[in-house]
C-alpha cells in the first residue's frame, strides 16, 4: 500500500511532490491505514555513467535519492522504485537488463525499500485511479472495492497534496483495506455474470463476485455495471458454490449455518469528516479509539482489529443469510455501483457448535 506518482504525474516528478505527498499521508492517516510506501515511478535517471550506474537527474532531485530515503524514513514511510526489466523503461529511459546486479547494489545504497512490479507476486492490477477524473463517486467505489477484493497493492494515483473529502474518504475506508491485506492474498471468483440493460457506451452486466477470508468470513460483491439501479440478490449457494459442487457425497457444512451480512461500505466516513481531516481539525485515532469511520492500523494490525470484533472492520450489519442452501441476501444497488459484503458465522451458530 502506498503512493504511485506516474497516473497522476508521469515525468513530472520531483523531491518536493515526494516529500509533501508524504507529509500530506501522513496528516491525513494514510500512513496509519497502510499506505506507508511512497513509490517513485519512471523518469528519474539521467541515464549511465562510465562504470553503469544509474544517475538521478540533479535537477529534480538535487539532493540525491539517499537524502530522500532518509526522509521518509524519518517520516515512518518507506521508499519505492521503479525500473523495467527490459532495455528501456515505459518512459524510454534506461532499464535494467545487463545490468541487475549494478541497479541492485545502487538502490540498496539509497536504502529502497521496494521495487515496482515483481512477477509472481499479487494480483497487481497496477495504480488506482480513484481522484483522477472520468468516473462518477460509484465508480470510485467500483474501481477501489475490485481492487480492494483482488489482493491488488493498494498504490494511491492521485495528487494527494490536492485530494477531495469524498475521495479520501474512499481511500481511507479501513472496513474495504482490512479485506485487501488479508493475510489469504486470494483473488475474487465471479460465480455468475448476466448482460443487461447497455449504458451509452453499448456494455451493461451484472455479477457475483466472491472470496474467502483466512478467518472463515467470505466476502461478496454484488456488481451492478448495468445503465439502471436493481435489486440484485444471492443464495448461500451462490456464495459456497465451489464447496457446494465439489463432488462430496455431502453438502458443505456452511449451508446449513446462519450467516451474519456487513456491508463494508455502510460506514464511509462523511464528506465533513473526511474534510476536518485534510484541513486538521479531526482528532487523531490511536489503539484505543471506537471510531467506526477511521482506524490505525499501526497501532493494531488489521488482523488484530478482526480478531477484536473492531466495528470499523466489519462495516455495519444489514441482515443474515442461511441456513439452507437457496437462503437469499438482497440489496438495491446503483447504476454503475457495488454492494460489498462481509459473511461470519452467526453467534447463535458458533455457540451451537461449540456445544458439541
Amino acid at each position: 500500500m502506498g503512493w504511485d506518482n506516474w497516473n497522476a504525474f508521469q515525468c513530472n516528478v520531483n523531491e518536493s511532490l515526494l516529500l509533501n505527498t508524504a507529509r500530506a499521508m501522513v496528516n491525513y492517516g494514510l500512513r496509519d491505514l497502510g499506505y506507508d510506501y511512497i513509490v517513485l515511478d519512471d523518469c528519474w535517471s539521467i541515464g549511465r555513467n562510465s562504470t553503469g550506474y544509474l544517475v538521478a537527474n540533479p535537477e529534480k532531485f538535487p539532493n540525491g535519492m539517499k537524502y530522500i530515503a532518509d526522509k521518509l524514513h524519518g517520516m515512518g514511510m518507506k521508499f519505492g522504485m521503479y525500473s523495467s526489466a527490459g532495455i528501456y523503461t515505459c518512459g524510454r529511459y534506461p532499464g535494467s537488463l545487463g545490468y541487475e546486479q549494478k541497479d541492485a547494489d545502487l538502490w540498496a545504497s539509497w536504502d529502497v525499500d521496494y521495487l515496482k512490479s515483481q512477477p509472481g507476486a499479487f494480483n497487481d492490477m497496477d495504480m488506482l485511479e480513484v481522484g483522477n477524473g472520468g468516473q462518477t463517486d460509484s465508480e470510485y467505489v467500483v474501481h477501489f472495492s475490485m481492487w480492494a477484493i483482488n489482493s491488488s497493492p493498494l498504490l494511491i494515483g492521485t495528487n494527494v497534496l490536492t485530494l477531495s473529502p469524498a475521495n479520501l474518504a474512499i481511500y481511507s475506508n479501513p472496513a474495504v483495506i482490512a479485506l485487501n491485506q488479508d493475510s489469504s492474498g486470494s483473488a475474487a471468483v465471479r460465480k455468475w455474470q448476466y448482460f443487461v440493460n447497455p449504458d451509452e457506451t453499448g456494455e451493461g452486466e451484472i455479477a457475483l463476485w466472491t472470496r474467502s477470508m483466512e478467518n472463515g468470513d467470505q466476502v461478496f460483491a454484488l456488481l451492478n455495471a448495468g445503465n439502471l439501479s436493481m435489486t440484485m440478490n444471492t443464495t448461500l449457494y451462490d456464495i459456497f458454490l465451489d464447496a457446494a459442487t465439489a463432488g462430496a457425497y455431502q453438502a458443505p457444512p456452511e449451508l446449513s449455518e446462519s450467516w451474519d451480512v456487513y456491508d463494508l461500505w455502510a460506514n464511509r466516513m462523511s464528506d465533513e469528516e473526511a474534510g476536518s481531516i485534510i484541513n486538521g481539525t479531526a482528532s487523531s485515532i490511536g489503539a484505543d479509539s471506537n471510531s467506526t469511520t477511521r482506524y490505525n492500523a499501526t497501532a493494531t494490525s488489521y488482523a488484530d482489529g478482526l480478531t477484536n470484533n473492531n466495528t470499523a472492520l466489519y462495516g455495519s450489519k444489514v441482515g443474515t443469510i442461511g441456513p439452507g442452501s437457496q437462503s437469499r441476501f438482497s440489496a438495491i444497488i446503483d447504476r454503475h455501483s457495488v454492494g460489498l459484503y462481509r459473511i461470519r458465522q452467526a453467534s447463535t451458530t458458533k455457540r451451537k457448535r461449540d456445544e458439541l
